[in-house]
């Protein structure tokens, strides 16, 4: 995960069942062929392999694969506290030597200073038994207790059902779906869902469901969301103060009007000498056409004079070869 530990021991070594109890581990009977963790197999064969690299054994025991050293019948593997500190310390060795873990022994935690957490309930000594952290994922609830019986008596007390229960009662509620969302908001969905679009369409993959993630919705309608919980209605609407009728203020009323007077006054000055100008142009353009009209009339009686003319001095040039 990328983390480091810090574990602080405030015995001589790491305390346990196995280490400091001297009792050996009462598993049940199949525990040799399942119901184990790898973790804890791995422990098993080293401890075998423990006694078998250390101890004076036979050469049964020695090829026995299921050796039990202390040949109990109380338990499958029936060991001294002293090689469970050996076994576990050197499969603790290479998480110390990265760093990533931090074993202090003869030491003992007497507060924590937290940043970020938040501590929903604690002891009558101020010692935080419930702990909420943020993380990029979500949110993380830290229950400080071993639940082991032996540092605090928490699971013995009927309480403890009850707290239980309200764990469990206080995630349904943060990761409660809305019923109603702003159209382009992004909606923080649990695992194991699917999102419906107005259409009934999917709007998730596979991989994606299975993982809690988030979702913008920009388009508005009715979406339906299916869970382990069963079906959720969500209306995704538009921004109220996009759709708002509420009147305008009389002041920023008149001055929009003011404003918008002024721009339309400017923009008719402008339209006004633009129509004088064109009136202008249609009033040289019409004298010009009513000039040509007129001399469409002048220039017929200019040619039937020019005509007439002609045909007196032609006259008059006969007679005068006439002699009369």
């Amino acid at each position: 995960m990328g983390k480091r530990v810090l574990l602080t021991e405030p015995t001589d070594w790491l305390r346990g069942q196995l280490r400091q109890q001297g009792v050996p581990p009462d598993e049940h009977s199949n525990i040799e062929t399942f119901g184990c963790t790898p973790s804890y197999r791995q422990f098993r064969e080293n401890v075998r392999d423990f006694y078998r690299k250390n101890y004076p054994l036979t050469e049964a025991a020695k090829n026995n694969p299921r050796l039990n050293p202390g040949n109990g019948s109380v338990s499958r593997l029936c060991h001294e506290p002293r090689v469970a500190v050996a076994v576990l310390d050197a499969m603790l060795a290479p998480l110390v030597s990265s760093g990533r873990l931090t074993v202090l022994l003869n030491t003992q935690a007497i507060k924590a200073e937290v940043d970020g957490d938040r501590v929903l309930l604690q002891t009558s000594a101020q010692q935080p038994v419930l702990i909420e952290r943020p993380t990029a994922r979500g949110r993380l609830l830290i229950l400080n207790d071993r639940l082991d019986g032996m540092s605090s008596n928490l699971p013995l007390q009927p309480v403890f059902v009850a707290l239980m229960q309200s764990m469990l009662r206080y995630f349904d509620a943060s990761t409660a779906l809305p019923d109603e969302i702003i159209i382009g908001s992004r909606l923080a969905l649990p695992a194991q869902v699917q999102v419906l679009d107005p259409d009934d369409e999917p709007l998730l993959t596979l991989s994606a469901s299975a993982h809690s993630g988030a979702i913008e919705l920009t388009e508005p309608g009715l979406y339906t969301i299916i869970g382990v919980r069963g079906e959720h209605a969500l209306q995704v609407v538009l921004d109220s103060r996009e759709t708002d009728l509420t009147t305008v203020d009389p002041a920023a009323l008149d001055a929009w009007q003011g404003r918008h007077l002024d721009d339309a006054g400017a923009a008719g000055s402008a339209g006004d000498g633009a129509e004088q100008a064109a009136d202008r142009l249609l009033l040289a353009q019409g004298a010009d056409e009513s000039r040509w009209a007129a001399w469409q009339f002048i220039l017929p009686l200019l040619v039937l004079a020019l005509l007439m003319e002609g045909g007196f001095a032609n006259r008059r040039l006969d007679v005068r070869r006439d002699g009369s």
